[in-house]
Formats: C-alpha cells, sequence, structure tokens
C-alpha cells in the first residue's frame, strides 16, 4: 500500500490516504465501511460492526445501521428511515418486506453498511462511473442481490452531514463557478443556460441509467430480481420522463429503453408512455410535466 500525507489546506484534518500499489494487495482487505469527507462515524462505530460481523454463530455478510442527520447552514426536513430494531439478523428478501411494510419505495446503501470486502470482490460489485446516486446501483446488487444475512441494528453510528452547495442539497445555482469542473461538464450537456435545469435533467439522467443498469443487471443475476423490482422499480423509472425533457439525449439511453418495459407494470402511466414511444413523448415532455403537476396541486387542494 503506498501512503500519502496532506499537505496545505486540510480542512477535515485527514491524516492518510492510502492506495494499493496493485489489485493483488485487496485480498488482504477482510472488512470495507464507506464514508463521505464531511461525514464522521461514532467512536464505537468500527468496533460494533465487528463485533456483529465476526460473530460465527451467524456468518453475517453485511452489518446495517442508522444515522443521525446533522443539518449544517441547512433546513432540517423528515426523513423516512426503517424502524429498525436491535439484534435482528435479516435476509435480503426480509429486508425488502421491511421497505414494503413502511411503504419506502427508494433504496440505497453505501455508507449505513459495513461488509464483508470478498462480498464486492469475489462478484465484481462496482459503481457506475460518472453519475450521482451511485449508491442506489451498488446497494441493490451488494445488499439486496448477493447478500445472505444482513445484521439489523438501530444503533446511529454514522454522522450524515447535511450543508449548503452539496450535490444533492443544491436547489438555487445561480453560479457556474461554483460547480466542479466534472459536474460542469455533466451540466452542459444539456445545452442549456438554466444551471438548475440542468441539474434535474442530470439528476434524471442518472437515475434513469441506474434504471437501466439494474435491469442489465438482474437479467444476469436473477436472484430476489421479482422482489426487487416489484418494490423498487416504479421509483427507478420515475425519472425518466423529466430525462426526456432534454432537448438531446447525451447519454445516448433512449435506444435502451427496451430493456425496461418488461418491467413497467407498477410505472405510473405517463412514465409508461415515455419508456414505451420515448421519441413521440419527448415531443411532448414539458407540456405533459405542467399538466401533472397541475393535477396534483389540484389534488392536494382538494383533500384540505
Amino acid at each position: 500500500m503506498h501512503s500519502f500525507n496532506i499537505k496545505n489546506h486540510n480542512p477535515y484534518d485527514i491524516q492518510s490516504i492510502y492506495q494499493a500499489e496493485n489489485k493483488d494487495d485487496a485480498k488482504e482487505i477482510d472488512y470495507i465501511i464507506f464514508i463521505d469527507p464531511d461525514d464522521y462515524w461514532e467512536l464505537n462505530c468500527i468496533e460494533q460492526c465487528l463485533k456483529y460481523i465476526q460473530n460465527k454463530d451467524h456468518n453475517i455478510d453485511i452489518v446495517w445501521f442508522e444515522h443521525n442527520s446533522i443539518y449544517d447552514g441547512v433546513e432540517a426536513k423528515p426523513t423516512t428511515q426503517l424502524r429498525q430494531v436491535e439484534n435482528t439478523i435479516l435476509t435480503p428478501i426480509d429486508l425488502i418486506n421491511e421497505y414494503s411494510k413502511y411503504k419506502i419505495v427508494f433504496f440505497c446503501a453505501t455508507n449505513n453498511i459495513f461488509t464483508k470486502f470478498k462480498l464486492i470482490k469475489d462478484n465484481n460489485i462496482c459503481y457506475i462511473n460518472n453519475i450521482i446516486y451511485e449508491d442506489v446501483f451498488f446497494g441493490i446488487a451488494l445488499v439486496l442481490n448477493k447478500a445472505n444475512k444482513i445484521y439489523q441494528t438501530n444503533k446511529k453510528l454514522y454522522n450524515y452531514r447535511v450543508r449548503p452547495n452539496s450535490i444533492t442539497t443544491t436547489t438555487n445555482i445561480n453560479n457556474i463557478n461554483l460547480l466542479s469542473t466534472q459536474t460542469r461538464q455533466e451540466y452542459c450537456k444539456f445545452k442549456t443556460k438554466n444551471l438548475n435545469e440542468a441539474k434535474e435533467l442530470f439528476n434524471a439522467a442518472c437515475m434513469s441509467i441506474t434504471a437501466i443498469k439494474t435491469i442489465e443487471y438482474l437479467n444476469k443475476n436473477p436472484r430476489n430480481k421479482d422482489a426487487i423490482i416489484g418494490q423498487f422499480m416504479r421509483w427507478l423509472c420515475s425519472f425518466i420522463p423529466k430525462y426526456l425533457e432534454s432537448k438531446n439525449d447525451p447519454y445516448c439511453l433512449i435506444s435502451k429503453f427496451d430493456i425496461l418495459k418488461p418491467y413497467i407494470s407498477t410505472c405510473h402511466y405517463h412514465t409508461k408512455l415515455a419508456i414505451k414511444y420515448p421519441m413521440q413523448y419527448r415531443l411532448f415532455a414539458k407540456q405533459i410535466s405542467k399538466i401533472i403537476q397541475m393535477a396534483r396541486f389540484i389534488k392536494r387542494k382538494l383533500k384540505h
């Protein structure tokens, strides 16, 4: 392993960065856990996870834990989380059923798990490059498809910091110079001068890519396929109509929508139209979006 020290600007006081000399070094890794640079673990996080995963009586693949949300200059918003029970061992199907029970239609897993590295390495599970929400596909492949036993704890071992100007929380972009070079490059692909519109289109593109990659993966690795699709496919495909509002098809996705067609029975009607007839749908995508927004507005008013 190569070790690098950080000089000059180091606001998070990172002591060292390690890089493997070659892929063979990975065989020395037993477990892996992920953390974003502006978040932090509880002091006993690793210790607790090791205690759970090294219990030889249970043969655990993944430890699934809770997190604290810390709002740093951002208005706090209610979040939906599983009502986890301490000392619960689940199968992937059990976990999907928990999501169904609490009507949670989205799924991601990276920073809330501690896993055997062998599970990732042997199954060649990777992130999708150059997108955001990369933890969606990764989590589905690792946790819901390849894991056998998941130890679920309600202990909050991870502290997730929500801050202004992050990729996911920024809602009003008015200065392109605040964006990273890669983000600027991705936004510019949409040929719009409105940065907020570019962000929405890029987000939709990332989730559309994720939907396609998920089905491609599940077609080759069908374990729990029906349960995964039944619980999460409607959400995964729901971003496609937004992507079709773009003036172009910068990620060449339209030709790939055919792979989704057998799995859209639970999708909204307009999402089905977008997937079945994307070239025709994109001609009226913005108008359809406005009609749907108006219909939802009227529905909310009628409820009150």
